[in-house]
């Protein structure tokens, strides 16, 4: 254990006891959110004060968790969620499912741990990479379209993780850590897979 331990003024215990570890924080611009497996909780530092939220879920994976646009997206047991602050209102969030569509693949995801996403705002997508088949690592790609509020489905993508690079140029690239291969892999670019031309 480290010699100087130190304990700070705005210290807040989240459920300490409830048998829940912190999986996951973000933000949606004033409000902390402190995910934990099976909740949720708006957290303020300030006072400090915290509120578990009216939602029945949480998120086992803080790589699920990802800041899209005014809204944080994340992955839980029964599918991909939103929060967003309800408009008109100050602190008060709804939870809003987007993986109806995809039901039966979701009720088929295990090891939601492993799972990792970003949001690429040059695409306006988030990118969800999942494990389909009960290996312990992710094997799908899941890319929610947020304009047009669709989902496509990429294969053979085994993203570990993700990161938004910028090069000297100024220019964005999506790139993931291929779970199996040792290789950092960009995403939606030219017209090859890998070295192999798309037909």
């Amino acid at each position: 254990a480290p010699a100087n331990m130190q304990t700070f003024a705005n210290e807040i215990d989240i459920d300490a006891d409830n048998g829940q570890i912190i999986t996951g924080l973000a933000n949606l611009g004033p409000i902390a959110l402190v995910f934990k497996e099976r909740s949720i909780y708006d957290v303020n530092i300030a006072t400090p004060s915290r509120t578990q939220l009216d939602y029945s879920g949480g998120s086992e994976s803080h790589r699920s968790v990802a800041k899209v646009e005014n809204d944080v997206y994340f992955l839980d047991d029964n599918g991909v969620f939103t929060l967003a602050q309800r408009e008109g209102t100050t602190r008060s969030l709804r939870s809003t499912p987007v993986t109806n569509d995809l039901q039966p693949l979701v009720d088929v995801l295990r090891n939601l741990d492993v799972s990792a996403a970003v949001y690429w705002p040059e695409t306006n997508q988030y990118y969800l990479a999942v494990d389909s088949t009960d290996l312990g690592t992710n094997n799908t790609l899941l890319v929610y379209n947020v304009r047009t509020a669709s989902w496509t489905r990429y294969t053979s993508v085994n993203a570990n993780d993700f990161t938004i690079y910028t090069d000297s140029g100024g220019d964005e690239h999506l790139l993931y850590a291929s779970v199996y291969s040792g290789r950092v892999v960009e995403l939606e670019t030219g017209f090859n897979d890998n070295g192999v031309s798309i037909a």
